[in-house]
């Protein structure tokens, strides 16, 4: 699982809600919300801004958290 992926699910997990709410609220699929949190998709910019807005947090902390995998990512 990403960096980026754990913060996500850590975050939904953390107001109780479903796949499908966060996917109604960042306009994306539920399935696309479940690839994100285990790494198997990496966000769009668009669907980064939404989660950050959703999630009250900023996008720069989202980006951080991305960057920290791909660069880890380069070490394997």
């Amino acid at each position: 699982m990403s960096k980026l992926g754990s913060y996500l699910k850590k975050q939904r997990q953390k107001m109780g809600i479903t796949h499908a709410k966060v996917a109604e609220n960042v306009a994306i699929s539920a399935d696309t919300v479940a690839k994100h949190e285990r790494g198997k998709r990496v966000p769009k910019l668009r669907a980064l801004l939404s989660y950050s807005r959703f999630y009250h947090v900023s996008i720069y902390r989202l980006i951080d958290l991305e960057i920290e995998d791909i660069e880890g990512d380069e070490d394997e």
